[in-house]
């Protein structure tokens, strides 16, 4: 890998500088192979934190001890799909494996709660939801840059706040100004009836 330039990591986001790093790496392949378990370790640690479960508590949740739980958290352990299944519903959500991770994407701890209240609101799944979201974004997307639109539609971040609105008395993603009318719009409009 080559030395940074820059070694001030306050002074970059941290993401950014993992991500420089990973495409200057010679190793890529073993770092696609390990990431995601690696992902799932720290979400799993970040959760149980945010919830203030010990491991001592999770255990008991899963009906393990608390002596796999630390093994998992410190890639002692290479977990079965059992064991993720277990972990995912004791922290409260479904499992979830693809093979096509690298489409996948997670929103933020602190985003989920605010997600599945909205999708509960709209009378659908949380994973309709998400999914509906990210296929609306990226078909307007396209339509915007196989028309030569200089400005793609908004960015995820407009994206969630103007699916947050769904179903709501102020409006719907539907009949939002900001998104391109002219790509099929049924599924956001499905999710804006259900509100």
């Amino acid at each position: 890998m080559k030395e940074r330039k820059n070694s001030n990591l306050f002074e970059e986001n941290t993401l950014d500088v993992l991500e420089e790093q990973y495409l200057e790496a010679d190793n890529r392949d073993k770092i696609d192979y390990w990431a995601p378990l690696s992902r799932l370790i720290i979400e799993s640690v970040e959760l149980r934190d945010l919830l203030g479960f010990s491991q001592e508590v999770l255990a008991k949740l899963m009906n393990t001890r608390q002596s796999v739980i630390s093994r998992f958290e410190n890639l002692g352990r290479i977990p079965s799909y059992d064991f993720i299944a277990r972990m995912a519903q004791a922290l409260g959500h479904a499992p979830g494996m693809t093979l096509f991770g690298d489409f996948m994407a997670i929103l933020p701890l602190n985003k989920q709660q605010e997600i599945r209240a909205i999708a509960e609101r709209t009378g659908v799944s949380t994973q309709t939801y998400v999914q509906t979201i990210f296929e609306e974004a990226i078909e307007q997307d396209l339509y915007a840059k196989n028309n030569r639109n200089p400005n793609p539609i908004v960015d995820i971040r407009e994206w969630m706040d103007i699916f947050s609105r769904v179903g709501s008395t102020n409006g719907t993603a539907a009949n939002d100004t900001r998104i391109n009318p002219e790509p099929d719009s049924s599924k956001t409009q499905k999710l804006a009836k259900c509100g």
